[in-house]
């Protein structure tokens, strides 16, 4: 594992003239100095790349820097240490976030349930299968093919959706 050294963030404008507050990166560095987060290529959540430490925030007259070590697969092994830990912390963020409502959503549907579905976070939390919808609602999707409700003519169902089987 290839280990760098550099600056995560600061509290100057950046390309894109946004400006971090100073407390943003102290708030940074006292949740993710322990565990640390994925590093993707451009946000995309299928690519992951590495993974950031935050170390401290170097501070000089009017600029701070938050600081921080990068974790760099340098071979199969290492992505494969990543990539586990990477679905880890993506289950445990689902269950922060969505892990209070399963119970009640699972009540609520119970009979369109089949016992594969996963619970998601999609912004608000959510329950996904194969044709839950149609199981739910049948009445409100009636036997539509896919190419009716898409003009693409395809779905795929969302993902990556990480269960505690991953760990």
């Amino acid at each position: 594992m290839q280990e760098l050294f550099g600056v995560m963030m600061s509290d100057a404008v950046s390309k894109n003239n946004l400006k971090l507050a100073t407390g943003a990166l102290h708030t940074s560095l006292s949740e993710y100095w322990k565990v640390g987060l994925p590093m993707c290529v451009s946000h995309d959540a299928h690519r992951l790349v590495g993974w950031n430490l935050p170390v401290g925030i170097h501070l000089e007259p009017g600029l701070a820097r938050l600081m921080g070590v990068f974790l760099i697969a340098e071979n199969s092994d290492d992505s494969q240490c990543l990539e586990q830990a990477y679905r880890r912390r993506l289950h445990e963020c689902v269950q922060e976030s969505a892990g209070a409502y399963e119970a009640e959503m699972r009540t609520l549907i119970g009979p369109a349930l089949r016992g594969d579905e996963q619970l998601a976070d999609l912004s608000t939390p959510a329950l996904v299968g194969k044709d839950l919808a149609k199981r739910c609602f049948p009445d409100v999707l009636p036997k539509r093919t896919r190419t009716a409700w898409s003009p693409y003519g395809a779905w795929s169902q969302y993902s990556p959706v990480y269960t505690g089987g991953d760990r």
